[in-house]
């Protein structure tokens, strides 16, 4: 994410209030999470939820038009089995 907020494509789209804004929520989940390396899974699962949301502008302004953010629920067995290209 912190690439992509310094991407100069990605950074037309965005307004600078909302670069601002990501960019502080980047710096803020860096802390975070180095001041928190014993957290259960679930406290790391719920910020980086979290965090997905946040950053959903990001993403769409970095996404060509006509596709779609993936999401968790996304399969990621997608791709076709060599029973259906055969």
């Amino acid at each position: 994410m912190k690439s992509m907020l310094a991407d100069e494509n990605v950074q037309k789209g965005l307004s600078d209030e909302l670069k601002e804004s990501l960019n502080k929520e980047v710096s803020d989940l860096i802390s975070w999470l180095e001041n928190h390396p014993n957290e259960e899974k679930e406290v790391y699962e719920k910020h980086k939820l979290e965090f997905q949301e946040k950053m959903k502008p990001l993403l769409q302004g970095a996404m060509p038009p006509g596709t779609s953010i993936p999401t968790e629920t996304t399969s990621s067995n997608d791709s076709p089995n060599i029973e259906d290209v055969d």
